[in-house]
């Protein structure tokens, strides 16, 4: 119906009102008794609550939407932090363990320099 209001307008056949839903023929009185004739029903079954209720059932369903994108979006945030913490975890043991070996490596250039200058070694010790 509202395509056909559409084309009815653009023919200038009618003219919108001051809405989207009030339309006027143009100034010939026979033209509008019979564009009355014709949409007269329609006129007078309109109910604006049927569009209230299809604008809120849209918003109801958009909001839910709304609500599910937050959702998962809510939960990826969660796996990102756990992986977060789990890559500090890691790099903290990795850390630990090139402490570690740093300091077996630097004990055993000691001793290896001990052995191979054990005058040297053994003038710091006395």
């Amino acid at each position: 119906m509202f395509l056909s209001i559409k084309k009815l307008e653009k023919a200038d056949i009618i003219e919108e009102g001051l809405t989207n839903f009030d339309y006027k023929g143009v100034q010939d009185n026979i033209f509008d008794k019979v564009f009355r004739g014709v949409y007269q029903k329609e006129i007078q079954k309109f109910d604006p609550k049927e569009i209230t209720n299809e604008y809120k059932a849209l918003l109801i369903n958009a909001q839910k939407k709304y609500r599910q994108l937050t959702g998962k979006i809510n939960r990826e945030k969660g796996l990102l932090i756990k992986a977060q913490k789990k890559y500090r975890q890691l790099t903290g043991k990795i850390n630990r363990e090139k402490g570690l070996y740093a300091e077996y490596f630097i004990i055993q250039q000691l001793r290896y320099r001990a052995f191979k200058n054990d005058l040297l070694f053994q003038s710091f010790t006395k």
